[in-house]
């Protein structure tokens, strides 16, 4: 990760905030930052590089284990906003990441998005941009099972460049 200048793209204010204000302690640790959230509206569009630049700094204070529990709880938080979306079931997730994504982030580079790569009932293989810390990606997809009521068997994740991370999942359907 490194810096996020000129990085175009925005997000929906519901994500930037449940993330940022989930941290533990935010608002001792990091009081500007907790400022900026609370003036934010959840229908909002929030630019993606201050999101980057945001999660950068929380995860170079945090543990993975906080941002972990912090990206899933972004999930599980927004529940109903996915359900309305259409993404009523782990298998319109799973196999339409993009599409889950692309509802709530707009105009990112190219390398900085998610996908499928491949899918069947019981596996799933991702691609991320490694702009987010891995742990809150891996928390996000943790979330996403959580909602759906499904264990994880297994969760590999692995860097295949210095801008993407490789992520499989399985579990029993």
């Amino acid at each position: 990760m490194g810096s996020f200048d000129g990085v175009p793209g925005e997000l929906r204010g519901v994500f930037f905030k449940s993330v940022m204000g989930s941290m533990l302690l935010a608002k001792t640790l990091f009081p500007r930052l907790v400022e900026q959230v609370e003036t934010m509206h959840d229908e909002g569009w929030y630019p993606w590089r201050a999101y980057l630049e945001a999660l950068e700094m929380l995860s170079s204070q945090l543990d993975d284990s906080v941002m972990k529990r912090a990206g899933r709880r972004v999930i599980t938080n927004s529940r109903s906003m996915f359900m309305l979306q259409g993404f009523t079931s782990l298998q319109k997730v799973m196999s339409a990441y993009a599409s889950m994504f692309d509802a709530n982030v707009r105009g990112v580079p190219e390398d900085h998005r998610v996908g499928t790569v491949s899918y069947r009932s019981g596996r799933v293989e991702m691609t991320y941009g490694a702009q987010q810390p891995v742990a809150i990606s891996e928390g996000y997809l943790r979330g996403f099972f959580e909602i759906f009521d499904t264990r994880i068997d297994e969760l590999t994740i692995t860097r295949l460049s210095p801008a993407r991370v490789g992520i499989i999942v399985t579990w029993t359907p």
